[in-house]
């Protein structure tokens, strides 16, 4: 557990804006792997500034008060699953720390721009979008990773959108520390200080409200009729009139998921268009977003992986391919492209292994057998050519 050592202004006193985002983090309470979690600065960097910190010495290590592996809403560590026990700790850290404000959850400044927020939101996708450990076997946290996911989510468009952005750092001025985590009469005796702090005439407040109300009506006339993108609009603007009302959020989070899978339709249909007619690498950035709505969508993950071979990205033409057949192993062609890949990077045996289950997979199609033999014949005229 890190903790702050008395004098340590002197100790870290020339820090860049990263690293003052970090130590402010130190709290006593939270854990190394905490930190790692909830700061939203990458892991190796959060290593290297505890340890210079420890070195200077003005940070020092503390017994943990509880086992981190401890978690009051039941289900703590668990072996038997397929994720690592340290990625199970980041999780619980990560899920304590729902109720932070938006840029903190996201682990950006509060007037970070829009680059900076899609920036972060797409680096803890990677690690908290469930789709992305589909097959494994989860336990409890499956729940966990989908509630995570849906506030960074949530996070994101909120702290995207300038007008919905700006009502909820009003909603922020003067909130005490811990006030998110307060019981509802602490609540409310904050929000009247605030009411009066910015001199909000009670009937503008209830004028605000209601139409709040409406539009949050309208939202969900228009989500049951599928028109996502009308219904985000709605509740964004009820989020603007009313930014305190906390289950406006939580209905724009599921109207966001559907206007993202509707997003991830549009893009996937523009990327295939944009094959030929396009240039491919403006097809290949069409897929890479796709790929942040849409982690276990087997078919995007082959065609990106094609489309960063052709444009010789090997190494990223080999995660999509990889990423791929893992996801949908009993396809042929993306054993294949796998196995081009693979081929194009020199490594000629397990080129010819994903070339094999291509074939096995589908015999009928002859490619697969003409890769393997071209590769054997390639191997017989240069000796020690078995990478």
């Amino acid at each position: 557990m890190p903790q702050l050592v008395p004098g340590w202004e002197e100790k870290a006193s020339v820090l860049s804006t990263e690293e003052g985002f970090l130590l402010s983090r130190i709290d006593g309470e939270t854990s190394w792997a905490g930190l790692r979690a909830v700061s939203g600065v990458a892991s190796e960097r959060v290593d290297e500034c505890l340890e210079r910190w420890l070195q200077d010495g003005a940070v020092t290590l503390a017994a943990l008060g509880r086992p981190v592996r401890d978690d009051p809403a039941g289900g703590g560590i668990d072996p038997s699953l397929d994720l690592s026990a340290e990625f199970q700790e980041r999780i619980l850290a990560f899920e304590r720390g729902l109720d932070r404000p938006y840029h903190v959850l996201l682990g950006v400044s509060q007037d970070a721009d829009a680059r900076e927020v899609k920036r972060a939101y797409f680096r803890l996708s990677k690690d908290f979008h469930p789709d992305r450990y589909f097959g494994r076997e989860l336990g409890h946290f499956g729940p966990r990773l989908d509630r995570i996911f849906k506030k960074i989510a949530l996070a994101y468009e909120l702290l995207q959108d300038p007008s919905t952005r700006a009502e909820l750092a009003r909603s922020l001025a003067g909130q005490p520390r811990g006030a998110s985590n307060a019981g509802s009469s602490e609540k409310r005796r904050w929000l009247e200080r605030m009411r009066r702090q910015f001199q909000i005439p009670e009937e503008i407040l209830a004028e605000r409200k209601f139409r709040a109300r409406q539009l949050c009506e309208s939202a969900l006339v228009a989500g049951h009729q599928k028109r996502w993108k009308e219904a985000a609009a709605c509740i964004r603007l009820a989020i603007a009139f009313d930014p305190w009302t906390e289950a406006y959020k939580e209905s724009f989070g599921d109207i966001q998921v559907e206007v993202n899978r509707q997003r991830a339709e549009e893009l996937l249909s523009e990327a295939d268009g944009a094959w030929d007619a396009r240039s491919r690498s403006e097809a290949l950035a069409l897929y890479d977003e796709v790929l942040h709505y849409r982690p276990a969508d087997a078919e995007a993950h082959g065609r990106a992986a094609q489309l960063a071979l052709e444009l010789e990205d090997f190494e990223r033409a080999l995660e999509y391919a990889e990423r791929a057949c893992e996801l949908s192993p009993e396809s042929a062609s993306h054993h294949f492209t796998r196995g081009r890949v693979l081929r194009r990077r020199g490594m000629r045996k397990k080129a010819i292994e994903a070339f094999d289950a291509a074939r096995r997979l589908d015999p009928e199609d002859p490619r697969a057998q003409e890769e393997i033999r071209k590769l054997r014949q390639r191997s017989e005229r240069t000796p020690g050519g078995n990478s």
